[in-house]
């Protein structure tokens, strides 16, 4: 569990700085951003109650959805795929089995596994909750909706 934690927090930390290096615009060093990435998560991380930090989830959420809106929408309205010819006809070639290299068919399989990572990290929020009784409810309303968002978009 420590390995996949570690690797939750990696792959935040990676995303922080691939986020930062697109907004900035900036010749900053990638490790620049990931040490700023760490500080905050530290420093947010070590208010001991989650009572006290709730409201990030909501952040979370509400920037996660506007983010996935965001790029179905660009995807929707967008002319041609980018791989596609930019001049004259194309086909889009949609196979339902297909033989990708061994990188992709890993990366396709980490995005599904990383979806789904943070499963662990809820035995910790039972103890903080008011009715136990409503902690499956609440992780299957959670994994529901997560499992929505991946399947529309």
């Amino acid at each position: 569990m420590q390995l996949m934690l570690t690797a939750i927090a990696g792959s935040g930390m990676l995303s922080f700085s691939i986020a930062m290096n697109a907004i900035t615009v900036h010749g900053t060093c990638t490790v620049v951003f990931v040490v700023v990435g760490a500080i905050i998560a530290f420093l947010v991380s070590s208010i001991q109650t989650l009572d006290k930090i709730s409201w990030i989830g909501w952040v979370g959420v509400v920037s996660i959805v506007s983010s996935v809106i965001t790029l179905a929408v660009a995807c929707g309205v967008s002319e041609r795929p980018s791989a596609a010819p930019q001049t004259g006809p194309f086909e889009i070639d949609v196979k339902a089995s297909a033989n990708p290299p061994f990188v992709d068919a890993i990366n396709a399989l980490n995005i599904i596994i990383f979806a789904y990572a943070g499963t662990p990290c809820f035995f910790n929020i039972v103890g903080e909750m008011r009715n136990v009784k409503d902690y499956t409810k609440s992780v299957l309303v959670c994994q529901s909706a997560v499992t929505m968002v991946y399947l529309v978009s």
